[in-house]
């Protein structure tokens, strides 16, 4: 675990999607009162959610996107209990009932931040913003390929062009 920022920190995670090696970052929010957000599910091991209790109390699991459900079961039955916030239609998609995002927790209030991101409608992505650090935390908005990464797939074009 990396931290990134004062009561911010990130986990990274590999994940391939269509060839490429995108991975998975789950961000842990610790807010005034030692109650964190954990942003993003992923396969935690033992000792992931070891790491991530001894910062404080988990008090509430999020995804921020309607493709984001890969690890949503395997994140809600590791912190069992907790609140589960999603976008719009995110209970439908997993299978199991989740809270509105944008309707965020009062205690969030001067911390944390929702903002819907209105450019890919479908997806109801939703970023998050960590006030104290001006971290903007998203899901899928922005990526970040290397310069190794070639193809999405076999059939897709390549993701570096020469010019």
């Amino acid at each position: 675990m990396k931290q990134i920022a004062e009561n911010l920190w990130l986990l990274h995670y590999p994940l391939s999607v269509l060839g490429t090696q995108h991975g998975r970052n789950v961000t842990v929010i610790r807010l005034r009162s030692g109650k964190m957000i954990i942003h993003s599910m992923a396969p935690f091991t033992a000792g992931d959610l070891e790491a991530i209790r001894a910062l404080g109390e988990p008090a509430w699991l999020v995804e921020s996107m309607l493709l984001h459900d890969t690890y949503a079961r395997q994140g809600r039955d590791a912190f069992p209990g907790l609140p589960f916030l999603g976008p719009p239609g995110f209970s439908e998609t997993v299978g199991f009932p989740t809270q509105e995002l944008a309707l965020a927790p009062a205690e969030w209030q001067g911390e944390v931040e929702v903002l819907l991101i209105d450019g890919a409608p479908m997806l109801k992505e939703h970023a998050v913003l960590h006030v104290p650090s001006r971290t903007l935390i998203v899901a899928d908005l922005v990526f970040n390929f290397s310069p190794e990464e070639k193809r999405l797939g076999p059939h897709l074009p390549s993701l570096h062009r020469r010019f």
